[in-house]
Protein backbone atom coordinates (compact mmCIF):
# COMPACT_ATOMS: atom_id res chain seq x y z
CA UNK A 1 0.00 0.00 0.00
CA UNK A 2 2.73 2.63 0.70
CA UNK A 3 4.60 1.39 -2.36
CA UNK A 4 2.11 2.55 -4.36
CA UNK A 5 1.39 5.47 -2.56
CA UNK A 6 4.91 6.71 -3.13
CA UNK A 7 4.37 5.79 -6.47
CA UNK A 8 1.34 8.18 -7.21
CA UNK A 9 2.88 11.31 -5.35
CA UNK A 10 6.31 10.43 -7.13
CA UNK A 11 4.37 10.45 -10.66
CA UNK A 12 2.32 13.99 -9.44
CA UNK A 13 5.55 15.30 -8.88
CA UNK A 14 6.98 14.60 -11.90
CA UNK A 15 3.99 16.02 -13.84
CA UNK A 16 3.99 19.39 -12.06
CA UNK A 17 7.96 19.46 -13.36
CA UNK A 18 6.82 18.82 -16.75
CA UNK A 19 4.16 21.15 -16.76
CA UNK A 20 6.42 24.08 -14.76
CA UNK A 21 8.67 23.15 -17.65
CA UNK A 22 6.39 23.34 -20.38
CA UNK A 23 4.23 26.93 -19.04
CA UNK A 24 7.88 27.99 -18.77
CA UNK A 25 8.65 27.75 -22.51
CA UNK A 26 5.27 28.78 -23.69
CA UNK A 27 5.98 31.36 -26.12
CA UNK A 28 9.25 29.20 -27.46
CA UNK A 29 6.86 26.43 -28.35
CA UNK A 30 4.20 28.62 -29.61
CA UNK A 31 7.29 30.31 -32.16
CA UNK A 32 9.12 26.63 -33.14
CA UNK A 33 5.43 25.39 -34.48
CA UNK A 34 4.71 28.70 -36.08
CA UNK A 35 7.85 28.17 -37.68
CA UNK A 36 6.80 25.01 -38.38
CA UNK A 37 9.27 22.65 -35.80
CA UNK A 38 7.84 19.05 -35.80
CA UNK A 39 6.49 17.69 -32.20
CA UNK A 40 9.93 16.09 -31.94
CA UNK A 41 11.88 19.68 -32.37
CA UNK A 42 8.80 20.82 -29.76
CA UNK A 43 9.42 18.09 -27.15
CA UNK A 44 13.34 17.76 -27.04
CA UNK A 45 13.83 20.19 -24.89
CA UNK A 46 11.22 20.16 -22.59
CA UNK A 47 12.13 15.92 -22.32
CA UNK A 48 15.45 16.86 -22.40
CA UNK A 49 15.09 18.88 -19.22
CA UNK A 50 12.98 16.65 -17.62
CA UNK A 51 14.44 13.46 -18.36
CA UNK A 52 18.04 14.05 -17.36
CA UNK A 53 17.12 14.12 -13.28
CA UNK A 54 15.01 10.97 -13.95
CA UNK A 55 18.08 9.31 -15.25
CA UNK A 56 20.66 10.38 -12.66
CA UNK A 57 18.63 10.31 -9.30
CA UNK A 58 18.38 6.58 -8.92
CA UNK A 59 22.68 6.64 -8.99
CA UNK A 60 22.70 7.59 -5.42
CA UNK A 61 19.98 6.02 -4.64
CA UNK A 62 20.87 2.51 -5.41
CA UNK A 63 23.20 2.08 -2.70
CA UNK A 64 21.62 3.55 0.20
CA UNK A 65 19.07 1.18 -0.80
CA UNK A 66 21.43 -1.90 -1.64
CA UNK A 67 23.29 -1.15 2.09
CA UNK A 68 19.83 -0.13 4.29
Amino acid sequence: MFAIASLIISSAGLFGLVLFSVRKRYKGIGIRRVLGCGHYGIARPVLGETILPLLISPLPAMPLAYYA
